[in-house]
């Protein structure tokens, strides 16, 4: 009697194996042959629905998180996680209370409002009503104890943070459980300043435990892309970052084992910042927040995370912005494998300022000459170099050596200052002459040029000169590169784009500038340039959210090369972007009085003190 085959089993049987099939295979079973295309018809119909509603995931809706975390925990069919390629997360829901979705209004001060409470951020809706059964919380605790491996002091944890209702844990299963998750973003949120009440608290001690183990689950194995901090133009953004990332967290990302780009606002050099009236405390950094001490396991765990061997990182583009008093610069120079692109832009945190920018940027190209093709600093006015105004060129930081280099921000008056040195500076009676003065003797300008090309490797297409100082005689500055244009010295270059002060009136017209970029392909991008630009210019961008776009990015029209944002159009009329167009007043005195809030200073000391 010959065997049977799948084709000759009852219809209803083959939908049923179809259905427990891995997701992978749907399609392909499909299309084998037509009676297993019938057979495949309802399950190919779910996949097509969870592609448009899951592909890019947030939490906004207060549901969508718990609800895909049925389905990647193999709760409820595994379809919909399959189709979660982007996942976005705008802050931690604290308690049950909070169970309403973010009123992504606009910032508090141009609503004319005081600086929001908490409770202010949250939709005048009634509370989901959403049950987590026993048997259910069970599940989650038994993957995260047995599947993610993580310590019964956690775990305990994680019970209260459940049964609270804060949902931080839930976001960190579903990060790791997602099998083709390529995208995560995580929203500034000034109201997140609780770090144990972030997702990526959770996720940091399993990044330790996937790193001591070198087996990392699927989520984390399939991530391209991370952003951390990333500003929406809410009223959840700060002007100042008062949400500080513990350098634990950016280290364990740094390890993902795919990682390609990772953009993180708001390092800090170490996981415990320095607070107002700490000296009168004794510290101890392992204690929870129930007073209790960590067990040595979620101790090793986080240590673990805080590794950042040479050589240790697949990540390609990195963005780090507002790094604050970061200043491990030696070791993240080491850790990428063959770095791209590397973005600083400018900022400062609430525990410290940034200054010595140059030491950022010069082991980075010690270590990294032989890949960084990219390095761009934005909003420089708000970076310091020691000594100069940002770095220096040279042997301090030879860029030259960057042998694939193609694209460069330097301040304008570093370039200048660099030449000035290797002139005499002295008259016949040796008294010391400005710059200006040394200038005046033509005979050295062709040679000043040429010494500041020499700084460039021959692979440079686009430079970006930042004018921070303002300098509005630009006599020199023309000079200088209309001769670098000319003596061919940077066969590649595309473009330069010059910075100048806002005051147009002041500025000397660069019309013989102009006139020798053209006529040598090289777009000289100003805003007093009327002439439109050759050259496709792609300068590296920090990552927006897909699941809302505030009413300032609808409008925006142009990429500013120096502070690295997006330039409004300019507006006639104010559109009124309130809930209903009634009062904001009214729809926060709608919402709980009494919901928990982060704005008092008793709970972050109480977090680290006990």
């Amino acid at each position: 009697m010959p065997s049977p085959t799948l084709l000759s089993l009852p219809t209803e049987l083959v939908t049923r194996i179809i259905d427990l099939a891995d997701p992978s295979t749907h399609l392909n079973l499909a299309c084998v042959c037509s009676h297993l295309f019938k057979c495949a018809k309802r399950i190919l119909t779910h996949h097509r629905e969870a592609h448009r509603k899951f592909s890019v995931i947030s939490d906004l809706d207060p549901s969508s998180i718990p609800t895909l975390l049925r389905s990647a925990s193999g709760i409820a069919s595994p379809i919909d996680a399959w189709h979660v390629k982007h996942i976005e997360l705008w802050g931690s829901r604290w308690d049950w209370a909070e169970w309403r979705p973010w009123s992504l209004r606009e910032t508090a001060e141009q609503a004319g409002v005081p600086r929001q409470m908490r409770r202010h951020v949250f939709s005048k809706v009634p509370c989901l009503e959403w049950v987590i059964p026993r048997w259910e919380l069970a599940h989650y605790l038994k993957i995260m104890q047995e599947e993610l491996g993580l310590p019964e002091d956690l775990v305990d944890c994680a019970r209260v943070e459940f049964e609270r209702g804060c949902d931080s844990v839930m976001q960190m299963l579903l990060i790791v459980l997602c099998p083709r998750l390529e995208s995560l973003k995580l929203l500034y949120n000034r109201h997140d300043k609780v770090e144990s009440r972030r997702c990526l608290h959770w996720l940091t001690f399993v990044m330790g435990k996937s790193w001591i183990d070198s087996a990392w689950p699927p989520g984390l194995q399939s991530l391209r892309d991370v952003a951390v901090g990333l500003t929406s133009k809410t009223c959840l953004d700060d002007d100042v970052v008062y949400v500080w990332y513990s350098r634990s967290s950016f280290r364990g990302l740094m390890k993902l084992p795919n990682l390609r780009s990772l953009y993180f606002r708001g390092l800090r050099a170490q996981d415990h910042p320095e607070i107002d009236g700490e000296g009168d405390f004794s510290a101890n950094r392992h204690l929870r927040n129930d007073g209790a001490l960590e067990s040595s396991t979620t101790i090793s765990f986080r240590d673990a995370a805080d590794e950042l061997p040479a050589r240790c990182s697949t990540v390609e583009n990195l963005y780090l912005k507002d790094t604050g008093d970061y200043d491990n610069t030696s070791e993240l120079a080491a850790a990428p494998k063959a770095l791209k692109s590397y973005t600083i832009h400018g900022g400062s945190v609430c525990f410290g300022q940034i200054s010595d920018f140059d030491i950022q940027l010069e082991f980075m190209v010690q270590e990294q000459h032989e890949s960084l093709e990219s390095i761009m600093i934005y909003d420089a006015s708000e970076l310091q170099g020691y000594r100069c105004t940002l770095y220096r060129l040279g042997d301090e930081i030879p860029v030259h050596e960057c042998i694939k280099l193609r694209q460069i921000h330097v301040e304008i008056n570093d370039l200048l200052t660099f030449a000035y040195y290797d002139f005499p500076r002295g008259d016949q009676q040796g008294e010391f002459r400005e710059l200006a003065e040394v200038w005046k003797d033509v005979s050295k300008h062709q040679e000043c040029a040429e010494l500041i090309a020499g700084l460039f490797p021959p692979s440079l297409e686009v430079l970006v000169l930042g004018n921070s100082e303002e300098i509005t005689s630009l006599e020199m500055e023309e000079d200088v590169l209309i001769r670098i244009i000319l003596s061919n010295k940077l066969p590649s270059l595309k473009a330069i784009f010059l910075e100048v002060p806002d005051d147009e009136n002041n500025i000397l017209p660069l019309t013989k500038l102009y006139e020798v970029g053209w006529q040598n392909g090289v777009d000289i991008r100003v805003k007093t340039n009327p002439q439109a630009p050759r050259h496709q210019v792609q300068l590296p961008m920090a990552p927006q959210a897909l699941s809302y776009q505030s009413p300032q990015d609808a409008q925006e029209s142009e990429f500013d090369p120096f502070r690295g944002c997006w330039i409004e159009a300019p507006r006639d009329t104010q559109v009124d972007e309130q809930t209903g167009g009634g009062p904001v007043n009214d729809a926060f005195e709608a919402l709980n009085e009494d919901v928990e809030t982060d704005d008092d200073y008793p709970d972050l000391h109480r977090q680290y003190y006990g």
